[in-house]
């Protein structure tokens, strides 16, 4: 599933990376549709892996990086 970045990009100018506190929206099944953060201080490789779990137990067909 590929995570989608454009909102965070047209907000910061550039791609997600570092070190922070990052938040996910989750497209889901019915049109169901959840935010979340990522737990911790995480890089945005962590963030990411957590976002891929976290979108297979939600069933969600589409993530994207929130700004």
């Amino acid at each position: 599933m590929e995570i989608e970045t454009r909102q965070f990009e047209f907000a910061h100018g550039k791609k997600p990376r570092g070190i922070g506190q990052w938040a996910f929206r989750f497209n889901g099944p019915n049109s169901k549709t959840t935010s979340e953060f990522a737990p911790g201080n995480l890089s945005y490789a962590e963030a990411k892996k957590w976002a891929l779990r976290r979108a297979k137990e939600f069933g969600a067909y589409r993530i994207t990086v929130l700004s």
